[in-house]
C-alpha cells in the first residue's frame, strides 16, 4: 500500500488514562489531536486498575485538613534525600488545578473516600483521608457501540459474568442480609446488571480504572478526537532538533503524521519488554505482571532512539505490591 501523510497539532501515543487525560486537555484548549494505540482496545492497564490518584489538596479534600506545605512534609519524611523538591512542588501546585481543569471542563469526576490514609500514615504531614480520589462510577450504556472498545477490567473486579462492584458494592453485598439499605443497594446492582446483559456483553456501570477510562472516552468523543487503534508506532520523525511528528503502522498501510506540537509518549511501563525488564529491575524476578499484556516499553524504547534516557538514581524503578494469583 502507498504511504499517507496527515497533519495534526499534537499526536498521542498510548490510551491509558495518561495518554487520553494528554489527548483531551490539548483537544480542550483548542488543538486538533490524534490518539495512537496499537492495540485494538482503549484504556490499557488503566483499565485493570483502581483508577485512583494521589492528589493533595483538591476540592475534594475536607476544609482546612490539607495544604502544599503539609503535602511537601510527608514527601520529604517518606523518600528523605531522594526526593527533587523542584518537582514535587510543581507537582503539588498543578496536581489539584489538573483535577479542577478536568472536572469543569470534561465528564471526568472524582470523589474522595470518607477513610483513606496515606500509605505511610505516621510520617509527618500524612493524612487520613481526601488525597486518594478515585473515579466517579460511569454509565457506559451513553458510549453505544463504542463501549465494546473499552478494555475490560480484570474478572476478579466483576460478579456475575461481568457486574463491576467497588468497595462501597462489596459492603453492601456482604451486609445485603443485615441491612435494609445494603438490601437496596444489591438488588439494584443486580436489577441494572440483568438489563444491561439484555444489551452488552458486560455490565454498563463502571467503577475504578474502568470508569476513569470510560468518563475520558467519552470526553474524547464529544470534543471529535480522532483515535485510531490496532496502529503501532514504528518511528518518531525529527527535525531541527526537535520531534516533529510519527510514523505510524497498521492493517492499512504507513501513515506518517507531522505534528506541530510534538508527540506525547503515553505507552505505559516496559513490565513485558525483556531486555528492560533485565536492564532495571532486580534479577530473578517472576515473570507475573498484573500490567496489560501490551505494556512492552514501546513509548520508552521510541524515546531513547531520540536521544532521551533513563535517569539512574532512584529508590526504585517498579510499583511493589503484593498480588494474589
Amino acid at each position: 500500500m502507498n504511504a499517507r501523510s496527515k497533519d495534526v497539532d499534537l499526536v498521542v501515543l498510548g490510551s491509558g488514562a495518561g495518554g487520553m487525560t494528554a489527548a483531551l486537555t490539548a483537544a480542550t484548549l483548542g488543538l486538533d489531536v490524534l490518539l495512537v494505540e496499537k492495540t485494538g482496545l482503549i484504556g490499557g492497564t488503566t483499565s485493570r486498575s483502581a483508577g485512583s490518584l494521589w492528589v493533595p489538596n483538591t476540592r475534594h479534600s475536607p476544609p482546612g485538613a490539607d495544604s502544599i506545605d503539609k503535602a511537601l512534609a510527608y514527601l520529604r519524611a517518606a523518600m528523605g534525600n531522594r526526593l527533587r523538591e523542584s518537582m514535587a512542588l510543581s507537582f503539588l501546585r498543578a496536581a489539584p488545578e489538573m483535577v479542577a481543569f478536568l472536572e469543569d471542563n470534561t465528564s471526568v469526576a472524582f470523589r474522595a473516600y470518607p477513610h483513606h490514609p496515606d500509605y505511610l500514615a505516621t510520617l509527618e504531614g500524612a493524612t487520613l483521608s481526601g488525597r486518594v480520589l478515585e473515579p466517579v462510577p460511569f454509565d457506559a450504556s451513553i458510549l453505544g457501540k463504542d463501549f465494546a472498545k473499552i478494555r475490560p477490567p480484570l474478572p476478579e473486579f466483576t460478579l456475575f459474568g461481568g457486574m463491576m462492584v467497588d468497595r462501597t458494592d462489596i459492603g453492601h453485598l456482604l451486609g445485603a442480609t443485615r441491612s435494609l439499605a445494603s438490601l437496596r443497594h444489591a438488588m439494584r446492582l443486580l436489577g441494572r446488571h440483568g438489563a444491561d446483559r439484555l444489551r452488552f456483553a458486560r455490565g454498563t456501570r463502571l467503577v475504578m480504572g474502568n470508569a476513569l477510562v470510560g468518563r475520558l472516552h467519552h470526553s474524547l468523543r464529544r470534543r471529535g478526537v480522532d483515535i485510531l487503534t490496532s496502529t503501532r508506532a514504528e518511528s518518531l520523525a525529527e527535525s531541527g532538533g526537535r520531534i516533529t511528528g510519527a510514523v505510524l503502522q497498521s492493517a492499512e498501510g504507513k501513515t506518517t503524521v507531522n505534528s506541530r506540537a510534538g508527540v506525547v509518549l503515553a505507552t505505559g511501563g516496559y513490565s513485558r519488554h525483556p531486555e528492560l525488564r533485565r536492564r532495571l529491575m532486580p534479577p530473578g524476578l517472576s515473570a507475573h505482571s498484573a500490567v496489560v499484556e501490551s505494556a512492552t516499553g514501546d513509548g520508552i524504547v521510541l524515546g531513547e532512539r531520540a536521544g532521551g534516557h533513563l535517569g539512574a538514581n532512584h529508590a526504585g524503578n517498579g510499583f511493589w505490591a503484593p498480588i494474589s494469583t
